[in-house]
């Protein structure tokens, strides 16, 4: 099939080593000239094998030039909207370092054990013994020193696995203050009288120096927030309330375990994984049923980085939200469709549990303040998303409590998706395609229809209807975002099903 030249929004060039059948770096980009411009680079330093991705944003318009043009300040609203995009990307791309790190540890060791260890034993020693699964090896004093060796450096790679799960721990917390640190920026800068009663001084001649009064602002707004950041996240926490008056720990049910990951982060940050009276002390203090004795080592396993990583961005996201309700509430809407968005790809992305819980905050923890579209668009992922954590009565309750006698047909066929209604599906596939409100690429990417989707009858009326397999994009499909069609909008750059 010929390919429409104005249907390219993107390119995507690879940099393959042949001799290895592999790919060792990649450029996306909107121009050509800037794909010359990274061959050529790529070129000249034949070791690079750096990535240049765009980075994905709630406003990114493939149509761009993608000049450094000057822009104006974004106001307080975009802001947050973008932050709240860039800490779920950050945070949720731990998810798959976190696997990978804690999947592939016993399996290095074992490669480790049986590559250097087993293979010069067979070789230079002497088998003594064989039970079944097991070969013992005897070793005499002159293979000794070679042996010690070989164990000392296994000893060495279990200790440099060991400190893996404490390094992804620190990067979390890490990574979180920066943005709480971002997310303070923008709040104090918004509204800069709020820096009325900072203790800041700055000398004269740094005032002198400075072009104008935003820099002054900057300035103070730079110190208080590196102040606010030294101290405890409890501090932090409440610092937040005082000065922004809001009221974040009333409707947060997981505070205890919060402040326990930021005690268990200290532990490492100081070489310490056990459990030291401070520790128990302050878990204690903030309702943490630690469950440990003093010097008992503390484990981070999967579940446990999990389960930080999780609350971290479920807390993050929230404190967003919450701040720019209470502050910009003329543009409350945005902010209900920011985190829409957000949880949206939390879904697509496997995160049912934290969408849940960020959903519910929205829609039953705080004063309705967004358009029905948006609450009902808000309902139909906190119903799947409960759902997908296998919670069926809660999803059903959330679904059932909503009037959709007359919500559009796009809404129409997400509720029968969700209650496995296959017949009322294959019903509305026609109508949604036809007024244009669900097209093929939403059919095969928004979550809400993987109850369905592999149904025999609705695969045979989606091959009906659109012309092809449902497992089959087509070429128009491979450059086209699911939810880009005239049916629930895209909401904060994420299809809102």
């Amino acid at each position: 099939m010929a390919r429409d030249e104005s249907d390219v929004v993107l390119q995507m060039c690879f940099r393959m080593d042949h001799d290895a059948e592999e790919c060792r770096a990649l450029i996306v980009a909107t121009d050509p000239t800037q794909i010359d411009k990274w061959k050529a680079t790529q070129i000249a330093e034949p070791g690079a094998e750096r990535d240049n991705l765009p980075r994905p944003s709630s406003e990114e318009d493939p149509d761009a030039s993608g000049e450094d043009d000057a822009k104006p300040t974004p106001d307080p609203s975009t802001e947050l909207s973008e932050l709240m995009a860039r800490f779920q990307e950050t945070m949720s791309g731990y998810v798959p370092l976190r696997r990978l790190v804690l999947a592939i540890m016993p399996t290095m060791r074992s490669a480790f054990i049986h590559g250097e260890v087993y293979r010069s034993a067979i070789k230079h020693l002497e088998k003594v013994a064989t039970d079944g699964e097991f070969e013992t090896y005897a070793v005499t004093k002159d293979q000794f020193p070679v042996i010690q060796r070989q164990i000392r450096r296994l000893r060495e790679f279990d200790r440099g696995i060991a400190v893996l799960p404490g390094a992804v721990l620190l990067s979390l917390v890490a990574t979180f203050d920066s943005f709480v640190a971002d997310t303070l920026r923008i709040m104090l800068r918004s509204k800069p009288e709020r820096l009325f009663a900072s203790s800041k001084t700055i000398a004269v001649k740094d005032v002198l120096s400075m072009r104008s009064f935003d820099e002054v602002i900057d300035r103070v707004t730079e110190d208080e927030v590196e102040e606010i950041m030294r101290g405890s996240h409890t501090e932090q926490v409440k610092y937040i309330e005082d000065k922004l008056n809001v009221d974040i720990r009333k409707n947060y049910d997981e505070w205890g375990d919060f402040v326990e990951i930021f005690e268990r982060r200290n532990l490492i940050a100081h070489g310490n994984q056990t459990a030291n009276a401070r520790y128990i002390r302050n878990c204690k203090k903030h309702g943490f049923d630690v469950g440990a004795e003093e010097g008992t080592r503390l484990e981070l396993g999967p579940q446990y980085l999990m389960g930080s990583s999780d609350r971290l961005l479920e807390f993050g996201l929230s404190l967003m939200f919450v701040l720019w309700l209470k502050h910009f509430r003329d543009d409350r809407e945005a902010a209900y469709e920011s985190l829409n968005g957000r949880t949206y790809e939390l879904i697509r992305d496997g995160q049912h549990h934290v969408a849940a819980r960020l959903l519910d905050l929205a829609l039953f923890k705080q004063s309705p303040s967004a358009s029905e579209r948006i609450m009902k668009m808000m309902t139909v992922n906190l119903a799947n998303a409960y759902k997908k954590s296998g919670e069926l009565e809660k999803a059903y309750d959330v679904i059932s409590e909503v009037d959709w006698s007359a919500a559009t047909d796009d809404f129409q066929i997400c509720i029968a998706a969700i209650r496995d209604d296959v017949e009322r599906v294959v019903e509305l596939i026609p109508k949604v395609a036809r007024e244009e409100l669900v097209d093929k690429a939403d059919f095969r990417e928004w979550p809400v229809f993987d109850w369905v989707r592999d149904d025999r009858l609705v695969r045979e009326r989606f091959e009906s209807v659109f012309g092809e397999p449902i497992n089959a994009p087509s070429e128009e499909d491979k450059g086209n975002e699911p939810g880009e069609g005239k049916g629930l909008d895209r909401q904060g750059g994420a299809t809102v099903h």
